[in-house]
């Protein structure tokens, strides 16, 4: 969730490139994320995090939710750990939201959609033009 395997080490940029992840989600149509497994389904846990308990791991997300999303998105995404061979992963499902959502950081804030496997970022005149949010979101910024 925030250890970073190649580089060996905690990394803020693990956190940001799964809260751009569920922002997009937000904006899209939902989905779910596995922190703990890697892309070629290998299971890796969560144990290098360092949290001392499973509640402490939960209110970090949520948290950082907060901090990065904001509050009001909190009721459209759940989280939960489950034991995978002997090692901790997180399941976070995320709706769709009812309005959109960005991610702010330091300087401003960003917006992201889904489209198949790969996360895109809207400028401000791409969103402007985009009439929808959620399911349709896609369809209506297509041609921007």
């Amino acid at each position: 969730m925030r250890w970073n395997f190649k580089a060996g080490r905690p990394g803020k940029e693990i956190e940001r490139a799964w809260l751009r992840t569920l922002v997009a989600y937000l904006n899209s149509d939902g989905g779910v994320l596995l922190p703990g497994i890697n892309e070629e389904g290998e299971i890796l846990g969560l144990g290098k995090d360092g949290f001392s308990n499973d509640d402490q791991t939960l209110r970090h997300i949520e948290n950082l939710v907060v901090r990065h999303i904001g509050s009001t998105y909190c009721s459209f995404i759940r989280s939960r750990l489950v034991t995978v061979q002997d090692e901790k992963v997180l399941i976070v499902a995320c709706e769709v939201a009812s309005k959109r959502a960005f991610f702010s950081r330091d300087k401003g804030e960003d917006f992201y959609i889904r489209t198949g496997p790969a996360i895109l970022p809207l400028e401000p005149a791409q969103l402007l033009s985009c009439r929808a949010v959620g399911n349709d979101i896609q369809e209506h910024c297509k041609e921007v």
